[in-house]
């Protein structure tokens, strides 16, 4: 996300995030974390329209509008930041919108304009399940004119150097390496390593 709204303030334009990243970074401010904040000027917080769809719509009460979210995201809805498929769609050259598989179907209320980039930050699929997401995924972005698309790499794993970064600043008195291909690794950055064998049972 901190990539991201970089990218965005480099070039002039509001980083559009989901509630759910919203309510977290709100954790964030009030835990003294540094992070972006939600009122940032390149931060904007998406309202998605819910099961009853009638959010903004002024012939429904607010209590209606707002009875369609969560009692967490309603926060959010007054939020001078907040945005909704309609203001995205009617000046889309001010925003990145970040949207996850899940949120893809919000296109169809956005309308993306044609020559519009999609970068897909994520690890390449590696089982068969995430190869038909990913398949799903390129059939949504061809029937909304944004393939090919840019494919950025991330998996989420700490490098090397962050793993030992990690380890020094825990101080942990024994490392058990679990989700990787190369536990040895571990023995050259701590003394007590202990390398589990298949359904070894470990008494923490």
């Amino acid at each position: 996300m901190i990539s991201f709204h970089e990218a965005a303030k480099q070039v002039d334009r509001a980083l559009v995030i989901n509630p759910k990243q919203a309510y977290l970074l709100d954790l964030f401010k009030k835990s003294g974390v540094d992070a972006p904040r939600i009122n940032d000027d390149h931060i904007r917080i998406y309202i998605p329209r819910k099961d009853w769809g009638v959010f903004r719509d002024d012939r429904f009460s607010k209590k209606i509008q707002f009875e369609d979210y969560d009692k967490w995201e309603r926060e959010f809805l007054d939020h001078p930041n907040a945005v909704t498929a309609h203001d995205i769609r009617e000046n889309q050259e001010s925003y990145i919108y970040r949207c996850d598989f899940f949120e893809l179907k919000e296109l169809i209320d956005i309308k993306p304009d044609d020559g519009s980039c999609y970068i897909r930050s994520l690890c390449e699929p590696f089982d068969v399940e995430m190869e038909l997401d990913f398949k799903k995924a390129e059939n949504w972005l061809k029937h909304f004119n944004l393939f090919p698309y840019a494919q950025v790499h991330a998996s989420g794993h700490l490098c090397y150097d962050e793993i030992k970064e990690v380890i020094e600043t825990v101080q942990p008195r024994t490392v058990i390496p679990i989700h990787t291909e190369h536990p040895d690794v571990f023995k050259n950055i701590h003394d007590n390593v202990i390398i589990a064998e298949k359904n070894q049972q470990l008494l923490l």
